[in-house]
């Protein structure tokens, strides 16, 4: 059995949003990790339930090892992901992660397909939907389904992995209190 690297971000997605638009997201994710390590010069997994879960390993475990060892979490904010509650489950997890070593810049949304949870105001009681309205994300909306070789895709790569490197999410796992 090969040796998994332990990844640096959870990505947390719709299975569906993904199979609908070919499998963007899943490049999306390859090249956000591609990026990051051209502007760091080290490798960051980002861990996927399609590539990061060997066959035979039990996946619910295997996510939930996952959440624990990660010190970012990218979800992809869509209708769909508002209606998963795997989706929801790992976003509460990694929420209360964040409570246990008191930081709360740690997830990093991305906002891919507009809905109605983002748009409309909520209540106390939709706690995750105003987890992520609380979180400063990033608009993808407009780049849905386009060219991965877009100049304006490569300047928001770009940007996503400058924050993740440089901004206020430059985080090292080790830095954080266990």
């Amino acid at each position: 059995m090969s040796t998994i690297m332990q990844p640096a971000a959870f990505f947390s997605y719709s299975h569906h949003d993904d199979n609908h638009d070919h499998g963007y997201l899943t490049k999306l994710r390859d090249r956000l990790s591609g990026e990051v390590r051209s502007h760091h010069a080290k490798e960051f997994p980002i861990f996927q339930d399609r590539n990061s879960i060997e066959w035979g390993q039990n996946w619910i475990e295997r996510i939930t090892e996952s959440l624990r060892g990660v010190t970012f979490l990218i979800p992809i904010i869509t209708p769909n992901y508002f209606a998963s509650e795997a989706c929801l489950d790992e976003l509460r997890q990694f929420a209360e992660y964040g409570k246990n070593v008191n930081r709360n810049d740690l997830i990093l949304p991305i906002y891919y397909i507009r809905c109605e949870q983002m748009e409309t105001n909520t209540t106390p009681d939709d706690e995750l939907v105003n987890l992520i309205k609380d979180h400063q994300y990033k608009d993808w909306r407009d780049l849905r389904g386009k060219s991965l070789k877009l100049v304006k895709f490569n300047e928001r790569l770009e940007e996503l992995a400058l924050d993740i490197t440089n901004g206020t999410c430059s985080i090292k796992r080790c830095d954080l209190p266990e």
